[in-house]
Order: C-alpha cells, then structure tokens, then sequence
C-alpha cells in the first residue's frame, strides 16, 4: 500500500514554483514552456495568496524577470497590458519596462545582466516590486540569499 501511496504522489505534475522558499532565494533547474531552464526564485507571502518573483537568463547579455503578484482585484486593467515595474532598493528606484503575459498573470521584463540593479539585487536586503499604475499590485521581497542563486544563474548565461 505504502509504494502504491509513494508512486502517486510521484507522478504527480510538478508546479513551476514547487521548491518555493518564502524566506531566502534559491536556484535550480524549473519547468517553463520550453523546457527546464535554471532559475533564481523567491516568493512572498501576501495574505492567504503569495507573490513570485524569478529570473532567468534571457537572450545573450541579459536577465528575463517576471514578477507574478498575488491576485488584485481590477489587474491588469486588459487585454495586451503594457506598463512599468519598479523595483525599489534601499535609496535607489529602478523602472523597466513591463508585459503582461496572460497565460500565467505574470508581469516580464528584461535587464541587462550588468545593470546596477542586478548588482543591487544581490547586496541589499529586501527588494519591493511594483507596477506603477494606479490599481498595479506590489509585493516586498527578502534578498536573503540572492547572492548565491544570482551566482549560480549567471553561471549558465551566455555572455
């Protein structure tokens, strides 16, 4: 009985997200639509809901960043949303470009991998993530073990 119990539970379909540490950041290998692909992750409590935040490598010399909020009443405001996050860092505000992929609800933009802000991400404490329109969700982020799974990304990033 008990291997019948263990080998359901196995074939069970994984969610993206099933390593998810609310508390430090963490880096491994995650399903995305077009396979694995090493990720640097976090989540933050919202609630009963949690707000996800993941980087990955994007196209040669860059970050893919997408930041998937707890649900929002009123977000996004339609179909093909285009807007703006802001990542606030200590003293120091970044605004990038944003799309809304309506598949998954997520908010993605890319960066590139020398920005200042990717250095920030991995120095500071806590980093809180916003769309800045008027009904724009937000969620703060801790950056306690960035350093570690930016390294371990980065190390898989064409240059």
């Amino acid at each position: 009985m008990r291997r019948l119990v263990f080998a359901a539970l196995i074939a069970m379909p994984v969610p993206a997200f099933a390593a998810e540490q609310c508390d430090h950041w963490t880096a491994g290998m995650q399903e995305d639509e077009g396979g694995s692909v090493m990720t640097a992750s976090i989540c933050a409590p919202a609630g009963k809901d949690k707000a996800y935040l993941s980087v990955t490598c994007g196209e040669p010399g860059k970050l893919s960043i997408r930041f998937l909020p707890a649900p929002t009443k009123g977000f996004p405001p339609g179909d093909n949303f285009k807007g703006k996050l802001e990542f606030s860092l200590d003293l120091k505000m970044f605004d990038l470009p944003s799309v809304y992929e309506e598949m998954d609800g997520a908010l993605a933009t890319d960066t590139v991998i020398s920005a200042p802000m990717v250095d920030m991400l991995q120095h500071q404490k806590q980093v809180t993530v916003s769309e800045t329109s008027d009904h724009g969700p937000d969620a703060t982020f801790s950056l306690t073990g960035s350093r570690a799974a930016f390294q371990k990304l980065l190390a898989t990033c064409e240059k």
